[in-house]
C-alpha cells in the first residue's frame, strides 16, 4: 500500500500537479511535445535549436512548447512557457518573479503569430518575435 501511495505522488509531481506554488492552469496544462528537455536557460546553446524546433512546429500546423529561464531588465528571475496548438493558436504564460504564488506573479497571453526573426530583424535576437499578443485574464 505505500509502494502504491508513493508511486501515486511520484506520478502527480511528474505531470505537474503538485508544483509548489504553481497555478493549477499552468501545471495541469495540456500536454504538447516539448522542443527541450524541461526548463533550459534562455541565453544557452540549446536555446536556438529549441527555438527552429518552436518555429518548424508553428510551421507545420503541430503542437509544442518551449520553457526558459533568464532574468528580466531588472534581474529578476523570468520564467517563459510558449506554446503552439495544431489549430494554430500561440499561448504564452510569463512566471515574473522569485515567489510564483504571489499575486501579479504570471502573465497569460494568446498571440496571433510567430514571425522568424531574419524576416524581421535579422538573426541577432533569437530564431522568432511573438507577435500580435494580446493578455488574458488568469483563470
Amino acid at each position: 500500500m505505500r509502494a502504491a501511495a508513493g508511486l501515486a505522488v511520484a506520478i502527480l509531481a511528474g505531470c505537474g500537479i503538485l508544483q509548489p506554488g504553481v497555478p493549477e492552469w499552468v501545471a495541469n496544462r495540456q500536454p504538447l511535445e516539448g522542443c527541450a528537455d524541461g526548463v533550459i536557460a534562455a541565453e544557452s546553446p540549446e536555446a536556438a535549436a529549441a527555438q527552429q524546433c518552436m518555429l518548424a512546429a508553428f510551421r507545420a500546423g503541430r503542437g509544442a512548447e518551449l520553457v526558459t529561464s533568464g532574468e528580466m531588465a531588472t534581474g529578476d528571475p523570468l520564467t517563459s512557457y510558449v506554446r503552439v496548438h495544431e489549430n494554430g493558436t500561440i499561448e504564452m504564460f510569463l512566471n515574473l518573479g522569485d515567489d510564483p504564488a504571489a499575486p501579479g506573479a504570471w502573465e497569460r497571453f494568446r498571440c496571433e503569430a510567430l514571425v522568424p526573426n531574419d524576416v524581421v530583424r535579422g538573426a541577432v535576437e533569437g530564431v522568432f518575435t511573438l507577435e500580435g499578443c494580446e493578455q488574458l485574464p488568469i483563470p
